[in-house]
């Protein structure tokens, strides 16, 4: 197997996972009035999610910018940032 289908396959996977989460955490929410987990597992929750939509948009996006002027990378950059703070951020400001 190429180093490229392997790393999309991992890439794929990630998706997949995240995906999955995704919809739990959707499913969750609507029915937080009749079911509570605690604040400490949809915090696990979310933050995973967040780590593979960083993964997967991280890793398309950068492919898309790679070789694209400046500016693109810059604002990939900042943008990168800005999630991954706000990921940080759930676990700070949500206790």
């Amino acid at each position: 197997m190429k180093d490229t289908q392997k790393n999309t396959n991992i890439l794929n996977l990630i998706a997949f996972i995240s995906l999955v989460i995704f919809a739990v955490l959707q499913i969750l929410s609507m029915l937080q009035s009749v079911i509570s987990l605690g604040p400490a597992i949809m915090n696990v929750l979310n933050t995973i999610k967040n780590l593979g939509i960083i993964l997967v948009f991280g890793v398309t996006a950068w492919r898309f910018v790679a070789h694209k002027a400046k500016g693109y990378k810059i604002t990939y950059w900042i943008c990168l940032v800005i999630f991954i703070l706000a990921t940080i951020g759930l676990w700070i400001f949500n206790k």
